[in-house]
């Protein structure tokens, strides 16, 4: 808790001296989503049902989504950009020195503030539309089960990739991949043809990322996705450590 509490006064203090740039940035995430909300009005004009999805299952879906992308953010942006400079540049040693895990140390050792404010927007605007669904208690736990896990996912995936600069120069370019694969799979995934869809379901699932809160809300067959999208966030976690202590082994010191 002590580490949790100076990491959280270091992220104020860096969120206080560059307030201009955190308000900035803060602003043009609500203002990219707005423009995500206004593009929902536009395909489901005069709320049509669209291949089975309304206005307000869209609405949740890129509402989830943005929500899971800002706690990823806020829990672990800074710390993968971080990581990735202190591979390249050899500076690693101080973190690696430390008294903690250098593994969940490094990736999470700097809170991104303005993700937490556009975590709660988001936040707050999702709790309103769920208001016009009749959910379980059961619904709920898959709901908030469904966002934890595309954390998750989001998690390991970078860390898989930022890790790649104990053998690559150039691992950021990766990280970028993930975001634009986010992206582009924050639609209803009936939009696309079903090559994509299985692929990006159960192969690279970004599709199944963004569309499974709405699956569980709309009281589709969720459990079997839930479980599968566990087993993967688990077996990528494995998988993190193994690479992060064989990068390890190739990491050169600067001092």
């Amino acid at each position: 808790m002590r580490v949790i509490k100076s990491i959280w006064q270091q992220s104020v203090r860096q969120f206080t001296i560059y307030r201009a740039t955190s308000l900035m940035t803060f602003s043009l995430a609500l203002v990219f989503y707005g423009i995500e909300l206004l593009t929902g009005y536009v395909y489901f004009e005069a709320d049509l049902v669209v291949k089975g999805w309304s206005r307000s299952d869209y609405f949740v879906l890129i509402t989830a989504i943005a929500l899971i992308t800002y706690l990823y953010d806020f829990f672990f942006l800074i710390g993968h950009e971080e990581l990735s400079f202190h591979i390249l540049e050899g500076t690693l040693d101080q973190q690696l020195l430390r008294p903690v895990d250098p593994y969940w140390f490094v990736s999470a050792g700097n809170f991104d503030l303005p993700s937490l404010f556009n975590a709660l927007c988001t936040g707050g605007v999702l709790v309103y539309l769920l208001a016009q669904y009749d959910l379980s208690f059961m619904q709920l736990i898959g709901l908030l089960s469904a966002v934890f896990l595309g954390v998750v996912f989001l998690f390991v995936i970078d860390q898989l990739l930022v890790c790649l600069a104990f053998w690559f120069e150039s691992p950021l370019s990766f990280t970028g991949l993930v975001e634009d694969l986010t992206d582009l799979s924050s639609r209803p995934k009936v939009f696309f043809p079903k090559v994509f869809q299985l692929f990006f379901l159960y192969v690279l699932p970004f599709l199944l990322l963004s569309n499974l809160p709405v699956m569980v809300v709309k009281g589709q067959k969720a459990v079997w996705s839930l479980g599968y999208l566990a087993l993967l966030d688990l077996g990528l976690y494995l998988l993190s450590k193994v690479v992060w202590k064989r990068g390890l082994m190739h990491y050169v010191s600067a001092n």
